[in-house]
């Protein structure tokens, strides 16, 4: 018989995943965005929609992402997405003989949070992104798009998440949709579809 899930770690459970839902959905658009598969539409996907797009989604990112890692105060009202707060939270409800009571996920979660990439993500978002800050390196007027080597980065890191999350809502006999980057290729399928209509339009008008 599985436990039934209290109110205060169902809303924490929502919390974290529509975080990872926001997280993965964006990133998954940049990788979209930067198939090699899409090379010859690459002056379709610089056009001035699509950079400031690429900009808005890495905002969504780095903002979501770094609510997941947050360690979080006392307060429990604060960091309500935080992973460790949602660990600690069932680890609080779960009886000592419980096996999930012995897995060890807070270190799990530091190593994401200590990683190059989560470092990097937090400077992002306190620097430049939630803060302004009056340095050469975050310039306001200058936001430096991930490359593949990022996006590749954010992915695994992802992974790593939502098995950890994964893992803490097993106790309750529930798991949730785990597919990093998301099967929703529409943009993918939508720049192709509009990259070869504008091709083909003038092609057509050339031989008016």
């Amino acid at each position: 018989m599985s436990l039934k899930i209290p109110e205060n770690i169902k809303k924490r459970i929502t919390q974290v995943y529509s975080c990872f839902f926001f997280c993965n959905g964006a990133i998954s658009e940049l990788y979209y965005l930067n198939l090699e598969s899409l090379e010859n539409e690459v002056n379709f996907i610089n056009n001035h929609t699509f950079q400031w797009y690429k900009i808005s989604l890495q905002y969504m990112f780095i903002v979501e992402y770094c609510k997941l890692l947050e360690s979080g105060g006392r307060n429990s009202k604060e960091n309500f997405a935080s992973l460790f707060k949602l660990d600690n939270a069932v680890k609080q409800i779960v009886k000592d003989s419980h096996p999930f009571k012995k897995v060890d996920l807070e270190n799990l979660i530091l190593g994401i949070k200590n990683s190059d990439f989560a470092n990097e993500m937090r400077i992002l978002r306190d620097k430049k992104y939630a803060h302004s800050e009056n340095s050469k390196l975050f310039s306001p007027l200058k936001i430096k798009l991930f490359s593949k080597d990022d996006i590749d980065e954010a992915i695994i890191s992802l992974k790593s998440i939502i098995e950890i999350f994964n893992e803490i809502t097993f106790v309750f006999e529930r798991t949730y949709d785990s597919e990093i980057p998301s099967r929703d290729n529409r943009t993918e399928n939508f720049i192709l579809f509009q990259a070869k209509y504008k091709r083909n339009y003038f092609d057509n008008m050339r031989k008016i």
